[in-house]
């Protein structure tokens, strides 16, 4: 709720409040009726008074990236990662593994690191852990396959 008095924002969770600042950042626009110049150059913004009462229409809201078929770097990953917070999804699916290739450091079959795949690159336990941990400070579920 924008009032007067400021903004309100009444969630069930710590990502559902970040889903409630991305939609708040989407109507927010620069202040045009005050100079900057008056306020030390730091610009003002407005938000019109509203209501906004929203759910999600599906409780999977995501996409699948295929690393398995072809390598992506984890760095772009991550980025997939920061845009679907933007856009308030909430899982991507993670296929690292099947006949074209194993993606990520198994401890109990080693040999099947990289296996097929014609570049033999592959994720660390770690770094899937980390992935795994960045996404869940944006409010995104890592489902891997």
């Amino acid at each position: 709720t924008v009032g007067k008095s400021g903004v309100k924002i009444r969630c069930s969770s710590s990502s559902a409040v970040m889903r409630a600042l991305s939609s708040l950042l989407q109507i927010i626009i620069p202040d045009v009726s005050e100079p900057s110049s008056s306020r030390s150059g730091i610009p003002g913004f407005v938000v019109a008074g509203l209501e906004i009462i929203d759910e999600p229409r599906y409780k999977w809201r995501g996409l699948m990236l295929d690393p398995c078929r072809h390598f992506i770097p984890m760095e772009v990953i991550k980025r997939v990662v920061n845009a679907c917070a933007v856009v308030r999804m909430n899982t991507i699916h993670l296929h690292l593994s099947d006949d074209q290739g194993f993606r990520f450091e198994s401890s109990k079959f080693p040999a099947l690191t990289g296996r097929n795949a014609s570049d033999n690159k592959f994720y660390t336990r770690d770094e899937l852990k980390r992935l795994v941990s960045y996404a869940k400070d944006r409010g995104i579920r890592i489902v891997p396959e």
